[in-house]
């Protein structure tokens, strides 16, 4: 019966996000400039100049570049985003040297989810103001994790979960520039 809820709630859920969808379009294009903020436990470690540069190619594809500047180290990430199903709000990020990351567009937000080594990432864009776009990266080290769940309760089944501990952060809020 539980499980059934479960289920019933994560269909509502993906019903409700899927019409609530717009699309990724011009206003997007521009170039972002702001601090991003690496964050340890309980602070922030580390902060440098970010840059995000969003041009159009063509009604499918966008450059998506992405510079970081700490103290004068220059590291330029020169990726593309591809629209695969706009309706869907489904894109991919292409790193152009073999790597591909779905991403996902929904609520004036890209998000993306991929894991790398023993770490998962989850990252965030979302268009916060016609001039702003807050970014957000999360990772998880995917080899230390809780497993819970998994048995009857009251009677009821209850789904094994697998919970991943957030062992590092990073934000960043990026204004557009004139």
């Amino acid at each position: 019966m539980m499980t059934l809820r479960y289920l019933f709630l994560l269909l509502v859920f993906t019903m409700s996000v899927g019409q609530a969808q717009n699309k990724f379009t011009e206003n997007w294009e521009g170039l972002y400039k702001g601090d991003l903020e690496l964050y340890g436990v309980h602070d922030v470690k580390m902060t440098l100049k970010m840059e995000l540069d969003i041009k159009k190619q063509s009604d499918s594809l966008y450059q998506w570049k992405i510079t970081y500047d700490y103290n004068g180290k220059i590291d330029v990430r020169n990726y593309s985003i591809k629209c695969i199903d706009a309706q869907k709000g489904t894109y991919v990020i292409d790193e152009n040297n073999g790597i591909l990351i779905d991403a996902y567009f929904k609520n004036k937000t890209l998000n993306s989810y991929f894991e790398v080594q023993d770490f998962a990432i989850l990252t965030s864009y979302e268009k916060t103001a016609d001039d702003l776009i807050t970014f957000d990266l999360f990772s998880m080290d995917t080899k230390k994790y809780r497993v819970s769940g998994g048995n009857k309760h009251d009677e009821q089944e209850i789904p094994e979960i697998k919970s991943l501990l957030v062992n590092g952060r990073q934000k960043a809020l990026l204004y557009k520039q004139n």
